[in-house]
């Protein structure tokens, strides 16, 4: 795959899970220039129709968080809400403690938090990380706009729209669960289908929606429209546009 807007293979080690942003067992991380890459891919197809509006992001399974919270650090400036699900309710707690970096007040704790591990132990470790979190920062400091909401749910389940407006979001983005850290809730045939179907209702006009999952598994979209797709590794992405119902 050739990227078309993270054309530089930039330095991202103050995003590396588990310096600043939060992680745990379970968990995963996300490579920041894909994140980057597909969230530009979305953007670029969402702005044909809403032009310089802020917009709505969604990553109904989110797990810590992580690729949300970076895509805001990076992208930001472009999103007035931000919200992530997840059936789990222990992942919900990771992606709060994530989000909550995207605020002044939640950058500011974790600063205190390896100021507090550099006066403890001294290590340079602590100390790379501290320079990190101060860096972010500064990021954090244009996103005073931003609203962010954490809720508990599962996309395998109908329903979404009792939790979430319809027509209101207009970009989604997500690594779908599979594999031995994440797993859906229940074993259904097709659950990235099911997904989607739910996804449905609370789709803008023109939203774009990202799924990011194995190279083997097939992402079969009734009520959308391809609008691209490509691989990178072991990962496939398509991006669909929802047709009005």
């Amino acid at each position: 795959m050739k990227y078309r807007f993270e054309v530089e293979d930039k330095n991202y080690a103050d995003f590396a899970s588990g310096r600043v942003l939060y992680n745990r067992k379970g968990a995963t991380a996300f490579p920041v220039r894909l994140a980057s890459e597909i969230a530009q891919r979305c953007l670029a197809h969402v702005r044909r129709t809403r032009r310089d509006a802020r917009l709505t992001l969604y990553d109904p399974c989110c797990g810590g968080a992580y690729l949300l919270t970076a895509i805001a650090l990076l992208h930001g400036r472009e999103f007035a809400h931000i919200y992530a699900s997840d059936v789990d309710r222990e992942m919900l707690e990771l992606a709060w403690a994530n989000l909550a970096l995207l605020t002044p007040a939640g950058i500011g704790r974790r600063i205190a938090e390896l100021q507090a591990l550099i006066g403890l132990y001294g290590k340079e470790s602590h100390r790379e990380a501290l320079a990190s979190a101060e860096r972010i920062r500064e990021m954090v400091m244009g996103l005073t706009h931003l609203t962010v909401r954490c809720m508990q749910w599962d996309m395998l389940q109908p329903g979404l729209v009792s939790v979430v407006k319809p027509q209101s979001v207009d970009v989604v983005i997500t690594d779908v669960p599979y594999g031995s850290l994440a797993s859906w809730s229940q074993d259904v045939a097709d659950p990235i289908a099911v997904m989607l179907r739910n996804l449905h209702p609370v789709l803008s006009v023109g939203a774009a929606v990202a799924v990011v999952a194995p190279n083997r598994v097939k992402t079969r979209a009734e009520g959308y429209r391809r609008l691209e797709s490509f691989k990178i590794g072991k990962r496939s992405i398509v991006l669909l546009e929802p047709h009005a119902e």
